[in-house]
């Protein structure tokens, strides 16, 4: 076959076997992440050897992660994360710093040379930005507080890669003064460049695109704006990644983001899909020449050390236990920038093959397990809470949990035959406003902001995810009047109804649904009143709530609900077919 089309039959190949794995993956409901992996190892050196062009498709993988950020900084907003910006900057400089030196002194006791300690140390410090937000955005918890803090420590550890690069290059640089001025130089002059496109090129351009109802001339606008700001943070020796993001920042809080977002996602999807598979590629045997405790070593850095880390940081910084955990267990990976180092290290002759060939064992394992770290944090924390439990009511409410106690407004009595809204969005919003002046409400949801935002309007309300147990105590949901769950998420809210149904079996439960088959499983399991916007308007949402408040009696939300089931089925058996066919 002609070499021009040997990347074309890379791709195609990478695509396929995606495809097969990510389908298999979904059938016995493992990440997808992990399928993409394994599907690289499938077509890669020790799997079927099947790509022939390694060095494409690395520069494609690495263009994944760039749109990946280039997407994140469109859905930043700069000032919330200068709210935690102390945080970000010292606890990311703190565990980085502890992370090199305990790993450096460990290969050192363990008999590895002294320039290969110091670059093994260096690429254990740091977390994969392209693992931790695919998971944030697959799990939608962006804009939860421990999403936001995950996404600032990963920003400046790519900021301190860039310092470490030229470092390593020439060891003399650590003192270099000039060296200092110019990235701070380079990076003031990124900065600029960001703001002036933010205020002034962007918001002319886009509107121009959007109003030119062309979604091509948007997408392109979108590509351009993007490797525009590739090109410059390359031009001033930064990386393609934070010349991606910071496009991305000066996009953000245009009206446009929405169509943006939508005009780039395939292309987005595809490029993070090649990363993950190329990681697999990598994988080698090389690293059974070293001895186990080596190898032991090198995993307990990353999935012990960095983890507890990152979870002293968050709690001493008064986040509390939860989000100390979950942000440790979201880090116990290593960045997809540490392939840049060990590339350089093992061309320049200062690591050797098989240390290589470990150091990509160890990241293609870690990232495989961060998704399931991070699905089942509840649960670690459940079960690590027990520890925690006869310190909580001496240290925990007076100094680890104040940054967050803010994010709570509870009345003093305690509750009973309140109404709880979950999900403060705009219909979770307008039903806490309508009932607030005549009920008890308390409104919950994930994003700090909005429910910053509520206690300030003088709403009862609390931060949290609807996994936990804890926040349920505090709500009182067992002696609840009525809850209504007002998330798009269907997975969160099938678990929240069930929940409540076993914690408060009198409880009117209302919730909210997009698809005929999930409104279905939602009454099966439990549900009293289940409206779907499309085909009920909110203020029906309202008018229910309404008279079973005036009634006290269930009855009042389901008594139409043998009709609406039945046309649920019916809808739900039209929509199976449609996908059949």
């Amino acid at each position: 076959m002609a070499a021009e089309f040997a990347l074309l039959l890379d791709l195609g190949i990478i695509a396929i076997f995606a495809t097969i794995l990510a389908y298999f993956s979904r059938l016995i409901r493992q990440p997808i992440i992990v399928a993409y992996i394994i599907a690289g190892l499938i077509i890669g050196p020790i799997g079927l050897g099947l790509i022939t062009d390694s060095v494409n498709i690395a520069i494609l993988s690495e263009l994944g992660i760039a749109f990946l950020l280039f997407t994140i900084g469109i859905e930043t907003e700069v000032s919330k994360l200068l709210r935690i910006g102390k945080t970000i900057v010292i606890g990311a400089m703190l565990q980085v710093a502890l992370t090199v030196f305990a790993a450096f002194g460990m290969m050192q006791f363990l008999g590895v040379g002294f320039i290969e300690s110091m670059y093994v140390a260096l690429i254990v410090a740091f977390s994969s930005t392209a693992v931790i937000v695919k998971m944030l955005s697959d799990m939608k918890q962006i804009s939860t507080l421990h999403g936001r803090l995950l996404i600032g420590f990963m920003l400046m550890q790519d900021v301190l890669i860039i310092l470490a690069m030229p470092l390593l290059a020439n060891i003399s640089n650590i003192v270099s003064a000039s060296m200092l001025l110019r990235l701070a130089g380079n990076g003031t002059i990124l900065l600029v460049l960001t703001l002036i496109a933010n205020k002034f090129v962007f918001p002319a351009l886009f509107r121009y695109s959007s109003k030119s109802k062309s979604s091509e001339l948007l997408f392109l606008t979108s590509l351009s704006a993007c490797f525009a700001f590739i090109g410059a943070a390359l031009v001033l020796n930064f990386s393609i990644a934070i010349g991606a993001f910071l496009a991305g920042i000066a996009l953000s809080g245009l009206p446009y983001t929405f169509e943006v977002l939508n005009s780039i996602k395939g292309l987005r999807d595809f490029l993070v899909t090649v990363f993950f598979v190329s990681l697999g590629m990598q994988i080698s045997l090389g690293f059974a020449e070293f001895n186990l405790a080596l190898i032991i070593a090198v995993f307990m850095l990353v999935i012990l050390l960095k983890p507890a880390l990152f979870f002293l940081v968050s709690l001493l910084a008064g986040y509390g236990y939860r989000t100390g955990i979950f942000v440790g267990l979201a880090t116990a990976q290593i960045s997809e920038f540490s392939f840049i180092i060990a590339a350089s290290g093992l061309a320049g002759g200062l690591i050797s093959a098989d240390m290589f060939s470990l150091l990509i064992l160890v990241t293609a394992v870690s990232m495989a397990l961060t998704p399931y770290l991070m699905k089942y944090s509840e649960n670690i924390y459940l079960a690590l809470g027990r520890i925690f439990r006869k310190f909580r009511p001496v240290i925990e409410r007076a100094f680890l949990n104040r940054s967050i106690s803010e994010l709570e407004n509870l009345p003093e009595k305690e509750l009973n035959g309140h109404i709880i809204v979950v999900g403060a969005g705009a219909l979770g919003s307008n039903i806490a406003s309508a009932l607030q002046n005549s009920q008890k409400v308390v409104v919950i949801d994930h994003d700090p902001e909005v429910v910053f935002g509520h206690i300030s309007r003088k709403f009862y309300a609390i931060y949290g995810n609807v996994e936990s147990s804890e926040l349920w105590e505090k709500a009182n949901l067992e002696k609840a009047r009525l809850l209504a769950i007002t998330i798009p998420d269907f997975e969160r809210a099938l678990f929240l109804v069930q929940y409540a149904r076993k914690i408060n079996k009198n409880i009117a439960i209302i919730a909210r649904a997009h698809y005929y088959d999930e409104a279905l499983e939602l009454y099966n399991k439990g549900a009293d009143l289940v409206i779907m916007p499309e085909i009920i308007s909110s203020n029906v949402f309202l008018q229910n709530i309404s008279k079973f408040l005036e009634s006290g009696k269930r009855n009042a939300l389901t008594h139409m609900q043998e009709e609406y089931i039945e046309f649920l089925e019916e809808k739900a058996a039209e929509q199976k077919r449609a996908f059949k066919l």
